[in-house]
C-alpha cells in the first residue's frame, strides 16, 4: 500500500540521472509521498508497467498538482 500526500502530472519528460531517480514523461500521473525543502520529492509513478523497485526520487519543478 502506497501512503501519498497528493497526486501530480508531469509537465515535462525526466530522464534519470542518479539509481534512486526514474524516468517519467510529460502527462505521466505520479503519487507523492514526501515533499522535502530540497525539491528533490519522493513518489511512485502510478504506471505499473514502467515503474522501477527502488527508485522513487523526481524534481518537483517538473511536475504540478493533478
Amino acid at each position: 500500500m502506497i501512503f501519498f500526500f497528493c497526486i501530480v502530472k508531469a509537465l515535462y519528460e525526466y530522464t534519470a540521472t542518479i539509481e534512486e531517480e526514474f524516468d517519467f514523461q510529460a502527462g505521466d500521473v505520479i503519487a507523492v509521498t514526501a515533499t522535502p525543502d530540497d525539491g528533490w520529492w519522493s513518489g511512485e509513478l502510478l504506471d505499473e508497467a514502467r515503474r522501477v523497485e527502488g527508485r522513487n526520487v523526481f524534481p518537483s519543478n517538473f511536475v504540478c498538482l493533478f
